[in-house]
C-alpha cells in the first residue's frame, strides 16, 4: 500500500465478533443477535487447545519456515470452519464486504472486534483458527481487492502469518511501539517491529513474490494506560524514524472518539520533516478512529489512510452490524470531497509584495495574488541560516494568513545570502551594497531559501527549505560601482540580481536558479503536492528557471 502524499485512502473495518461469541455473557450476545455456542464447540476448542496452543505459541518464539506455518495454519483453518458459529461469521463477513465494494471502497480491514478480549498467551486457538478460515474466505471470494488484518489482543505476530499466507497488504499492530497496561493485562511486545520486520524477509526470501504486508502501529493504543511520559505523543514521534515504522495510527481516547485536531497536526508535520531528513523515511499517517462524515474534510487533509469502523455501524455502535443508510452517506461525502479536494483553482496568495516573486509565479502559468505581510518583523541573527528563512518564512505566511476568512493556499518565503558565518540580506543603502559585492567577488555563496505553505481551509502548515551554491568571477571596484549606480541592488538579498543585471558577476550556480531569484519553484511543486493540492509546475518545467 504505497503512500500517496496527495492521495487519502480509505479502509472500512470488517468485524467478526468471535471474541463476543466465546466470551461474552450470554445477555450481551443475545443483544448483538449472536449465535450461542454449543457443546461441540466447547470440545473442539479444547481439542485445538491440546494438539496446536503449544505450537501456536512457538510461532511467537522462534523463526517459523514458511512451509511449517503454512501447514499449521491450513489445518487451523480446515478446524476453525467446522465450528457452529463459523457460517454466521463467514455470511456476514461477505455481505457486509460486498456492500463495502458497492460503494466503491478500496481497502477492507478484518479484526476480531469485541469485548472482553483474552490477554496474549491466553488467547484461545480457536479464535486465529477463525480467523484465519475468514482470511481465506476473503481472499476467495474478492481475489483482486486489496485486505488488511489485525487480531486482538497482542497477536500481531500470528495476524502477519495470516497476512503472508493470504496475500493481505498490512497488518495493524498494537503492541509496536512501547508496552501499557490494558483491562485484560500487560501488553506484550508481540508486536516487536524487528521479528515482524525479520519475519516479513524471511518469508519473502523464501517465497519469492509472496506480498510483503505493511506494519502499521498504533500510537497510544486507545484503552490503554502508559507509563509517565508516554502519556504526550512527542516520544512516540520521535521514534518513527528509530524504529522505520511503515504506518502510524492516530487513535481518539476511546473506541470511536475522533483524533485531536492538534495531534493530528504536529504528526503529520513531524512525517513530513522525517521525509526530508538526511535519512528521508516516509511513515503513513492514518487515522483509526472516529472519523465520520463531521470530520472528514480534516482527516482527509492530514492522513494518507483513515480506517472507519464505529461510524458506519448501527447506531454508530462499534459492535453492530454495518448500517447501509450510513454507509451510503458517508461514502457520498466521500467521493464527493474526492472531487472537491483542492485543486488548480485554489486561490493562491503570496505573502510578498516582490515583484520578482510574482513575476516568477506568472511565468509558470500560476494565478496569485499578493498580500504584503507588513506587520512581521524578519529576524536576522542568532540561527543558523536554514532556521531563519525557514522562520521568517512561516511568520510571513502567518501573518497574512490571519487576514484570509476563505480557502487559499498562503505562500511566504524569504531568502538570504551566506558565506561562512555571514548572512547578508538586502543591503538598503548603496555603501552596505559595495561591500556585500567587494566581499562575495571571486568566491562562492549560498542562497537559501526558507518556503512556507499554509492552506488556509483546513489550516495546514508546510515548511521547507532550498539552498543553491554561487560563485562569483573577479568583479572590479568600478563594475560594482557601476551596478549599483542602477539602483538595482539596493532591494536584493546579497545585493545582486541574477535574473538581471546581476548575472555578470556568476561564473558558475550549482542548484536551482529560481532559488536565487527568490522563489524555489522546484520545492514549491513538492509542498503544494504534500499539501494535496495539485499545481500547473509540472506541466510548465519548461519555463522554470533551472
Amino acid at each position: 500500500m504505497e503512500r500517496l502524499s496527495d492521495q487519502c485512502k480509505f479502509i472500512g473495518m470488517l468485524h467478526a465478533p468471535v471474541n463476543t461469541i466465546l466470551a461474552a455473557p450470554p445477555s450481551s450476545s443475545k443483544l448483538l443477535r449472536l449465535p450461542t455456542t454449543t457443546k461441540e464447540d466447547w470440545l473442539l476448542v479444547e481439542l485445538l487447545e491440546k494438539e496446536f496452543g503449544a505450537s501456536l505459541q512457538s510461532v511467537a518464539e522462534r523463526f517459523f519456515p514458511p512451509g511449517e506455518t503454512d501447514a499449521l495454519l491450513a489445518t487451523l483453518e480446515e478446524k476453525g470452519a467446522t465450528f457452529s458459529f463459523f457460517s454466521f461469521l463467514r455470511d456476514r463477513m461477505i455481505k457486509e464486504a460486498e456492500l463495502y465494494f458497492r460503494f466503491s471502497a478500496e481497502t477492507l480491514m478484518l479484526e476480531n472486534i469485541a469485548a472482553p478480549y483474552f490477554v496474549r498467551n491466553r488467547q484461545p486457538v480457536a479464535i486465529v483458527a477463525v480467523m484465519a478460515q475468514l482470511a481465506g474466505e476473503l481472499r476467495r471470494t474478492f481475489p483482486d481487492k486489496q485486505f488488511g488484518i489485525q487480531i486482538l489482543a497482542f497477536s500481531d505476530d500470528l495476524a502477519l502469518a495470516i497476512a503472508l499466507r493470504h496475500g493481505f497488504r498490512f497488518v495493524r499492530s498494537e503492541s509496536g511501539l512501547f508496552a501499557g497496561l490494558r483491562p485484560e493485562g500487560p501488553t506484550p511486545n508481540q508486536g516487536n517491529l524487528a521479528a515482524l520486520y525479520a519475519t516479513r524477509n524471511q518469508w519473502q526470501a523464501l517465497r519469492p513474490g509472496v506480498e510483503a504486508p505493511q506494519i502499521f502501529v498504533d500510537l497510544r493504543k486507545k484503552h490503554t494506560v502508559f507509563p509517565a511520559g508516554l502519556e504526550q505523543l512527542e516520544v512516540w514521534k520521535e521514534n518513527l524514524l528509530f524504529q522505520k515504522v511503515e504506518g502510524a495510527i492516530l487513535t481518539g481516547a476511546a473506541t470511536g472518539l475522533p483524533v485531536d485536531r492538534t495531534e493530528l497536526q504536529e504528526l503529520r508535520t513531524a512525517i513530513d520533516a522525517a521525509a526530508s531528513a538526511p535519512f528521508p523515511w516516509k511513515t503513513q499517517l492514518l487515522i483509526g478512529s472516529g472519523v465520520s462524515v463531521d470530520n472528514l474534510a480534516l482527516c482527509r487533509h492530514y492522513a494518507d489512510g483513515v480506517i472507519v469502523g464505529s461510524s458506519l455501524k448501527k447506531q454508530g455502535y462499534w459492535e453492530n452490524v454495518l448500517d447501509e443508510k450510513r454507509l451510503e452517506q458517508f461514502m457520498a461525502s466521500w467521493h464527493a470531497s474526492s472531487k472537491n479536494r483542492p485543486g488548480p483553482s485554489c486561490p493562491i496568495i503570496l505573502a510578498s509584495s516582490s515583484p520578482r516573486r510574482i513575476e516568477l509565479l506568472k511565468k509558470t502559468g500560476i494565478k496569485c495574488r499578493s498580500v504584503s505581510p507588513d506587520a512581521f518583523q524578519e529576524i536576522m541573527t542568532g540561527k543558523p541560516a536554514e532556521q531563519l528563512a525557514m522562520q521568517n518564512a512561516i511568520g510571513k505566511a502567518r501573518i497574512v494568513a490571519e487576514q484570509m476568512d476563505s480557502e487559499g493556499l498562503i505562500v511566504g518565503c524569504d531568502t538570504v545570502i551566506v558565506m561562512g558565518e555571514t548572512i547578508f540580506g538586502k543591503p538598503g543603502t548603496p555603501e552596505k551594497a559595495f561591500e556585500t559585492l567587494r566581499l562575495l567577488s571571486g568566491k562562492t555563496h549560498r542562497v537559501v531559501s526558507g518556503l512556507a505553505l499554509i492552506d488556509v481551509r483546513i489550516g495546514r502548515e508546510w515548511l521547507d527549505y532550498a539552498v543553491t551554491e554561487v560563485t562569483f568571477r573577479e568583479i572590479s571596484e568600478d563594475e560594482i560601482r557601476a551596478y549599483i549606480a542602477t539602483g538595482e541592488p539596493l532591494d536584493k538579498a546579497g545585493a545582486y540580481a541574477i535574473q538581471e543585471g546581476g548575472q555578470i558577476f556568476v561564473k558558475k550556480r550549482e542548484g536551482s536558479e529560481s532559488n536565487v531569484i527568490g522563489l524555489p519553484l522546484e520545492l514549491l511543486e513538492a509542498g503544494m503536492k504534500c499539501l494535496g493540492i495539485p499545481s500547473k509546475l509540472s506541466l510548465m518545467k519548461d519555463r522554470i528557471p533551472k
